[in-house]
């Protein structure tokens, strides 16, 4: 991965999409975390989210609360369950954007946390 990475950036989400029954996709995302280009996996992380790995959710909750995708966040939550909910509520909830504060609400509320 840090080879394409360095050499072929553009390629490497179709060197994962090949390798992703292979290879330890919470590995994959913490060396990805590391050298700081998580966003350029979105589109592999997105194709292996059905597999409701937490740190692959996690990656992409970050992404779209980065980007300010909250309906691409409220569809993640809703359909993958797998990630630290009350971390991202807290996070959520002082957040600029009043959809975001809605879906911490909406992860306070599904936590029972109220």
């Amino acid at each position: 991965m840090i080879f394409y990475l360095e050499e072929e950036p553009m390629l490497l989400n179709d060197l994962l999409r090949l390798l992703a029954m292979k290879i330890d996709l919470t590995k994959c995302v913490q060396v990805m975390k590391r050298t700081g280009h998580i966003a350029l996996i979105t589109s592999f992380l997105k194709s292996v989210q059905s597999q409701n790995i937490s740190a692959v959710n996690e990656a992409l909750n970050e992404i779209y609360l980065e980007n300010e995708d909250y309906e691409s966040l409220r569809q993640s939550i809703k359909e993958y369950d797998s990630f630290e909910s009350l971390k991202l509520a807290s996070d959520l909830e002082r957040h600029d954007l009043l959809e975001c504060r809605r879906i911490a609400a909406l992860l306070y509320r599904k936590n029972k946390r109220f």
